[in-house]
């Protein structure tokens, strides 16, 4: 073969590779130039190679294909499966998704997916959409998500995901519905939360989320829909009774650490316990109470007992006195008494 010719092939490798939908048309197994496939067949192409649909259906417009919506230029606009199919071993990383510049909503629920949700989805820059839940994905949530500006609904719910809430979600300022329910999240809820200024609908439950709630959720004003149930927050709710009173549907418990007064059927955050104030506040009071008084008391008796002591003392003195005197002086006043016993 020409060095020249084997030259120029590889770099149409690479240029297939770099610019195709990331290797689309190398992976089907021929080399091709860029003009050979317009978008609207790469797009074709990168469903092929997913497996999803079945090859009787591959000479057949994709637009016409069981979940496929096109616009009206034929680039495909809606991608929505739904349905179990169980013993497929499915996964997101088949689908090439810079193959799909004009995908604005995902669902594929209920599809038995696999594996992690790969960071590669953020190159759909005008999705809108993305419904991922009722599924086996597995990993953590890829914070590349956060560059999904036009997105408006995330949902996630309802698989096996582990690891915190990326704090790059909070960028996704156009997001009215997130649904990160019924997987094994951890951490804490990042206070950057509040930068889904157009929240409406937010479900965390069921989940291991630990802390306290952020502050910071009470500046979600549009909030109407709020589930954080069943996961394990502490400390107090920071939502006031009239925060909570325009959001239609709040639902807190069960979390075992979680107050908030007597609002919500949450226990107050007056975390002192009866038997432990009365220990520490009214028992030392009332032994304080009780040694004053008795003190008082005593000091009275002991006042109230001298005097009589010191007027029985004297009385003493004068009926025992006599014993006191001198028998000389005794016997001087009995013979002056007496006139010295003459018998007048």
């Amino acid at each position: 073969m020409d060095p020249a010719s084997s030259i120029f092939r590889l770099a149409a490798l690479v240029w297939v590779a770099i610019f195709t939908c990331d290797n689309v048309a190398v992976r089907s197994g021929t080399i091709v130039t860029a003009s050979a496939l317009s978008p609207i067949q790469l797009e074709k192409k990168a469903l092929i190679n997913t497996g999803w649909w079945n090859s009787s259906f591959w000479t057949t417009d994709h637009c016409k294909w069981e979940g496929i919506t096109c616009n009206s230029a034929g680039s495909i606009f809606e991608l929505y499966l739904s349905g179990y199919y169980a013993g497929f071993n499915w996964r997101l990383s088949q689908l090439n998704f810079s193959c799909f510049p004009n995908l604005v909503k995902l669902t594929i629920q209920f599809f038995a997916l696999t594996g992690s949700i790969p960071p590669e989805i953020s190159a759909l820059s005008k999705l809108q959409l993305l419904d991922l839940s009722s599924n086996g994905l597995t990993g953590t949530i890829p914070p590349e998500i956060g560059n999904l500006k036009n997105l408006i609904e995330l949902n996630v719910g309802s698989n096996s995901l582990i690891g915190p809430i990326p704090s790059a979600l909070g960028s996704l300022t156009n997001l009215s519905n997130l649904d990160l329910s019924s997987n094994k999240l951890s951490g804490k809820i990042p206070p950057e939360i509040a930068g889904m200024k157009n929240l409406t609908w937010l479900d965390l439950s069921n989940n291991n989320i630990k802390g306290s709630i952020p502050g910071e959720i009470t500046e979600l004003s549009r909030l109407d829909y709020l589930d954080l149930s069943s996961n394990k927050l502490s400390g107090q709710v920071p939502f006031s009774n009239e925060q909570l009173s325009s959001v239609y549907i709040v639902r807190l418990s069960p979390n075992k650490g979680l107050c908030g007064g007597n609002f919500l059927d949450l226990p107050s955050c007056d975390t002192t316990k009866p038997a432990t104030l009365f220990v520490e506040i009214f028992l030392p009071l009332a032994i304080v109470l009780s040694v004053i008084v008795f003190a008082c008391l005593l000091l009275a008796k002991r006042k109230y007992k001298k005097p009589k002591l010191e007027e029985r003392a004297t009385n003493n003195i004068d009926v025992f006195s006599i014993w006191n005197y001198d028998g000389r002086i005794v016997y001087e006043d009995l013979i002056e008494a007496t006139e010295d016993f003459h018998i007048k």
